[in-house]
């Protein structure tokens, strides 16, 4: 249970303040004579490697390293800096030594005879998208200080606009990440990743995401965030696209790490002991009218007693080690990886390998022709990690378990069909609540094993110095082999509790094609930049999976995580986009832009969807900065002002165009038997869901690069959402996919980075990042409102209602025990089994369910995060915190504990009204619906480097890290970021039933250089 954690928020806000303090007393120290930055292409933000940087008066110089940074000492006698690079325009800059420790500097593309060709980032592929848009990126310096375990990680509390939500602490398992909000009900959330120009697939409405990839390969990560840029990618980018970009060769360097660490987790429910949980259940014995001692005789000392989380939660272990090199060789560039990480989790049996090799190899062929060519490969084990649609079974089930009910043979409590157990069996828990928590894993296995291959080549021909075009090709094999068996109780027609056994298999294999070709005009003359992209891409892909089980069909708890196991025992579907695109823009004098992209795209799924779309959008941009009457004693480097408009869609991509069956069990004589039935009927009119979507804002950078500020607003509307129906029996039951929906969703992001300590030997840089968020329904055509049910009692009820939020959470208000005084107001309140619900409809004094109301919404109002990194010398700090507000969460693990009489809250209601727990509109109250809003601070790392003079060419650093040590919150639960994996997005974030709760850990790291 995250509780306030008082002396340890203390602790960290001390140290958080003795940080300030010591760099306020270290900028007392002299000014430094060393100057350092970064230099970049001035049009497009990216960085340049080899650029030359000297002093004109000694030519004394160096040259930007592989991430675009250089550091030169001067001297009192230099006063000029000259930065010269193939292709660019040669600048000049005067300096006063020792008045300044970084210069950050922009290069413009030049007209001159073509040098070597570059082969650019993925954010320039499509030409010059830095302008008229607000496109974040985290460059290879930011990554490679972060200590994470996942590639996904790199994400989480960096940017305004991008709610990345750690969902479980589970090994192997990735961050959800949302991108301005949640804009869509059945169809997929999830941004699409683009790594190294591969597509990963949807699949099953949700991305295969990015675990398998190496977070040392990355060299800088993209969002595209609003519609006027995701409108390049047409049916894959209403969510958003994050753009990935690998390393590659080129700088000499070899480079070994290994890192350890441990996590652990103890912020426990309050649970009862043997001996108390006995005297509640006597007293509530006493008052049901039953003998309590009729099954068992008096306590003795052979009465066990055992808190189960003691059981279920253990220290867990992580270990990595990297290998990676770079370099040139007879002008072929190279980069080489190898990764090997083994994660032992903090419960039972959960553990998760990953082994991943990277090679990259590039060459330019003359002066026109350069060729990139790429290979990732990775093989994942994740064992007994994957949740259930309605919850980790391990953990939930073994919380509700009796203290008293594990003893010894000689205890009179061993037997477990007649002693206490029996009498907390009959009244509060389900069947399957016999099984020990060790019998509970003994008994269930689940292994998931993925193969991934991706192969990607991209080659650039310069015709001239004007005129360029790019290829693209790749290719991705992914193979899943899951398997399980795993015991679970059900009841037949007798009402009897049977256990049944179920050993399964389920194999998926994915064959992904990308092609793409870009023809590419860019021209400078005087003050006028002009850009103009043509380009076709054509995305294929293959996908099939199937289940086998011993007994013929898969339990429909039982789906996988992005598997499209949830659609039938078997199956098949082979999807196309083709899309033509074009994108023209036009800057003049850095001061005015504009940009135009006009995407014409195709889908292609099976045998009867088939059509085009047309995905449009503009940009605009001033620089206010750089007109004549700006005040330009405010030292200000730009003040841009965008606004932009575009469309994006989103295509479930599922192979929903056809019918899917699944075999379901009759019994007969005992026998089952299996009969096909209609599972998900096709629509062959289905439709993709469109976002259209505005933005504006400004953008400012102050005192060459020192203050930057951001500013935006966004207004978008995603019709045509798809929600799931059910078809009614007289036309054949099973599921239908429709477009019904209309959302509007809006928000403000604002984001504040500043250096205000910057001298010899210290540097201090301050983030902060702020976004707010609302999805309301605005349309649902035929009817005004759709209930969400859930057969299971501890899945609350979710409603999408015109005028109302996107995930409201509905169920009954909880007023307290009932009293004689209530009588006289039957029309206001309602009792049930002595306890006090709120009476919405005043025409009945019955509880029905037009009585239940809103309890919470699931999803953040608003998100922000701070960090803060320091050094001095050789010694770095960087903390960072994070925080969701305004959410509220369904906590079922706490209603587990209520339901098997184990958490002491339970005794007060005991005490007043024994019935009151056996009650199920008690279990849909807002009695379990908590605030989950937190403040955590995610990470605090030091990082120290040997100075040169004692490693010499050997560059050696060391790193210490600590996660999750402080969360700051009012939620009851484990952790209130965790939440289960369900089969929609609008109750995705709002249940915890046993949810993998994030552990607090500490890492340490030792990285070689040379």
């Amino acid at each position: 249970m995250c509780l306030y954690t008082t002396m340890a928020s203390k602790i960290y806000l001390l140290s958080l303040l003795c940080f300030t303090l010591i760099g306020f007393v270290l900028a007392q120290e002299n000014h430094s004579c060393l100057i350092h930055g970064t230099v970049r292409d001035s049009s497009s933000g990216e960085i340049l490697i080899g650029v030359n940087v000297i002093l004109k008066s000694s030519g004394k110089g160096t040259v930007t390293d592989g991430y675009g940074k250089y550091s030169i000492p001067v001297s009192v006698n230099d006063s000029i800096l000259q930065f010269s690079y193939i292709g660019f325009q040669s600048r000049e800059i005067p300096i006063v030594p020792c008045e300044i420790s970084i210069l950050d500097v922009n290069l413009r593309l030049t007209v001159a005879p073509i040098g070597e060709v570059q082969i650019t980032a993925q954010r320039k592929f499509f030409g010059n998208m830095e302008y008229g848009r607000e496109i974040p990126s985290i460059d290879a310096d930011v990554i490679e200080r972060q200590n994470v375990n996942n590639a996904s990680d790199i994400l989480h509390a960096r940017l305004a606009g991008v709610w990345a939500t750690k969902t479980s602490g589970a090994p192997g398992d990735h961050q959800k990440i949302r991108i301005r909000g949640q804009n869509s009900f059945f169809s997929s959330a999830e941004p699409l990743y683009i790594v190294d120009g591969v597509p990963v697939p949807i699949v099953n409405l949700s991305s295969l995401g990015i675990a398998d990839l190496n977070i040392h390969d990355i060299e800088n990560v993209t969002v595209l965030k609003d519609a006027s840029s995701t409108a390049l990618y047409g049916f894959q980018g209403g969510n958003g696209v994050v753009l990935i970009d690998t390393k590659r060769g080129g700088t000499n360097e070899i480079s070994f790490s290994v890192k350890t660490g441990v996590q652990w987790f103890n912020q426990y429910y309050d649970l009862l002991s043997a001996a108390e949980q006995i005297e509640a259940l006597d007293s509530a014995y006493s008052k049901m009218l039953f003998s309590a001692h009729i099954y068992y005789p008096q306590i003795t000392d052979t009465l066990c007693n055992r808190d189960w989380q003691d059981f279920i939660f253990s220290p867990g272990q992580i270990q990595e080690y990297q290998l990676s090199g770079s370099g040139s060789f007879k002008r072929f560039k190279y980069y080489l990886s190898g990764n090997y990480t083994d994660h032992k989790g903090i419960t039972p049996q959960s553990a998760y390998e990953r082994y991943t090799f990277t090679a990259r190899l590039g060459k330019n062929f003359g002066r026109r022709l350069a060729v990139d060519l790429g290979y990732r490969g990775s093989y994942q084990l994740n064992r007994n990690n994957q949740d259930e649609y309605h919850g980790n079974r391990m953990i939930f089930e073994s919380i509700m378990k009796s203290p008293c009910m594990e003893c010894t043979p000689d205890s009179l409590f061993y037997d477990k069909f007649y002693n206490l157990y029996f009498r907390c069996l009959q009244y509060y828990t389900p069947a399957r609540n016999l099984e020990l928590p060790q019998e509970i894993i003994e008994n269930n296995r689940h292994e998931l094993s993925i193969h991934n291959h991706a192969f990607n080549g991209f080659a650039r021909y310069q015709f001239s110095e004007h005129f360029s075009m790019d290829i693209m090709e790749s290719l991705m094999i992914r193979s899943s082999l899951y398997n399980a068996a795993f015991d679970y109780y059900y009841f037949n027609y007798q009402n009897i509790s049977k256990l049944k056994r179920v050993d399964m298999q389920s194999s998926e294999d994915v064959i992904l094609f990308n092609h793409q070709v870009n023809m590419n005009y860019y021209n400078t003359f005087g003050k006028h930049d002009l850009n103009f992209v043509l380009a076709n891409r054509y995305y294929k892909d293959n996908l099939w999976w199937r289940v086998d089980t011993i007994e013929g069909t898969l339990d429909k708890h039982y789906a996988l995580k992005n598997s499209m196991a949830a659609y039938g025992p078997k199956g098949s579907v082979l999807r196309n986009l083709t899309s033509y695109i074009g994108h023209a823009s036009y800057n003049y004098d850095k001061r005015y832009f504009i940009s135009a992209i006009l995407n014409l795209s195709r889908i292609k799924e099976g045998i009867h969807t088939d059509y085009y779309t047309v995905f449009p959008s503009v940009a605009v941009s001033w620089d206010m900065a750089r007109e004549r009457f700006f005040p330009h004693a405010l030292r200000m480097d730009n003040l841009k002002w965008f606004i932009n408009w575009g469309k994006s869609g989103n295509y479930p991509l599922n192979g929903l165009s056809n019918d899917l069956y699944v075999d379901l069990p009759l019994e007969n004589d005992g026998f089952p038997q299996y009969y096909p039935s209609i599972h998900q009927l096709s629509n062959h009119a289905l439709k993709h869901e469109n976002t259209s979507e505005i933005d504006m804002g400004l953008k400012s950078v102050w005192y060459n690069n020192r203050l930057k500020f951001s500013a935006g607003y966004f207004h978008k509307t995603i019709s045509d959402l798809i929600l799931q129906r059910n078809i009614p029996l007289y036309y054949g039951g099973g599921k239908m996919f429709i477009n019904i929906a209309e959302i509007v969703a809006k928000g403000y992001e604002f984001s504040l980075e500043g250096s205000p300590l910057q001298t010899k030997n210290t540097f201090w840089l301050l983030s902060f990042n702020f976004a707010t968020s609302s999805q309301i329904v605005t349309r649902l055509d035929r009817e005004k409102s759709m209930l969400f049910r859930n057969a299971d009692l501890l899945i609350p009820d979710f409603m999408i209602k015109e005028g109302q939020g996107v995930g409201d959470i509905y169920g009954y208000r909880y007023l307290g025990k009932w009293t004689e005084e209530d009588w006289e107001h039957p029309d206001r309140f309602v009792n049930v089994m002595q306890s006090k619900f709120l009476n919405t409809d005043s025409s009945d004094h019955m509880l029905t369910q037009s009585d239940k109301v809103v309890l919470g919404n699931s999803l953040p109002d608003f998100t922000w995060n701070i960090s803060s990194y320091f050094s001095y010398k050789n010694l770095s700090v960087e903390m960072i915190w994070y925080s969701a507000w305004g959410q509220e969460k369904y906590n079922a693990t706490r209603a587990g504990t209520y339901i098997g009489a184990v958490n002491r809250e339970t005794v007060g209601y005991i005490n007043d009204s024994t019935w009151a727990l056996r009650s199920d509109v008690f279990y849909e109250s807002d009695l379990f619906v908590e605030d989950a809003s937190f403040i955590k601070l995610k990470n605090i790392s030091f990082n120290y480097s040997i100075a040169k003079k004692i490693a010499g060419r050997l560059k050696v650093s060391f790193s210490l890290s600590f996660e999750n040590m402080v969360t700051l919150t009012r939620y009851k639960g484990y952790d209130p970021e965790a939440t289960i994996f369900t089969d929609n997005n609008f109750s995705d974030n709002a249940i915890d039933k046993g949810a993998y709760p994030n552990p607090r850990a500490i890492y340490a790291s030792i990285n070689l250089k040379f």
